[in-house]
């Protein structure tokens, strides 16, 4: 994307605390973020935008309708309650991954109160609610993009950068291996192969499977 070899780029910590792209300027226009759940690794790459994003593994244990009532907001809590079963867990998987995005496409993380905004899952979409109105960063709900999918079963994955709804932003999706990743980045094996277990730590990943989630 960039025309600038993988090992060339320099990172920094932004004054939130979100890693970034610190380089020259054609390079410092790239965006990126990271999300892993249960051996699933997920990138978002985009030019310019501000991007987060999140997958969660439905399997997660967890009691949603009371992680629910605790920290989302009071329509989004009405919404789960319409659903039942396998759908009810899913729902709340959908609305959990797209504020875990949206915190991180805005660049604070869960600073930001998850009940200071609404997740619409039908079209999926944001609402900002009055608390953030006046943040400049928090944007307003029609300046975001927010994407949903399940890339393999039982994950939930959801990307939101910072494009408006106008429909122009265009998603791609590729699945790759950590052995080809690492080919990309050109990490030097020892004679003896390195297990994919082990290029996962030398990027500094605790668990991985065989799949790595690429949004560009």
């Amino acid at each position: 994307m960039s025309g600038i070899s993988a090992r060339d780029f320099v990172f920094r910590i932004g004054r939130h605390g979100k890693p970034e792209v610190d380089a020259e300027p054609e390079q410092g226009r790239l965006r990126f973020n990271l999300s892993h759940s249960r051996g699933l690794v997920c990138c978002a790459v985009t030019w310019e935008l501000d991007i987060g994003i999140d997958v969660e593994g439905d399997v997660r244990d967890v009691d949603v309708g009371d992680l629910a009532a605790q920290v989302f907001a009071p329509d989004e809590v009405a919404c789960l309650q319409r659903f039942t079963g396998r759908a009810h867990r899913e729902a709340f998987f959908a609305m959990w991954t797209v504020k875990e995005a949206y915190t991180k496409a805005v660049g604070r993380g869960l600073s930001i109160p998850l009940d200071a905004f609404s997740v619409c899952l039908n079209p999926p979409s944001l609402m900002i609610g009055a608390s953030l109105s006046a943040d400049p960063e928090a944007g307003d709900g029609e300046g975001w993009s927010v994407r949903l999918a399940r890339p393999v079963p039982g994950y939930t994955l959801a990307v939101v950068a910072r494009g408006g709804s106008s429909g122009a932003l265009r998603y791609r999706f590729r699945e790759v291996t950590p052995d080809a990743l690492a080919a990309l980045c050109r990490v030097r094996k020892s004679p003896a192969r390195m297990p994919l277990e082990s290029h996962a730590r030398r990027f500094g990943w605790s668990a991985v499977g065989d799949r790595l989630c690429v949004w560009k």
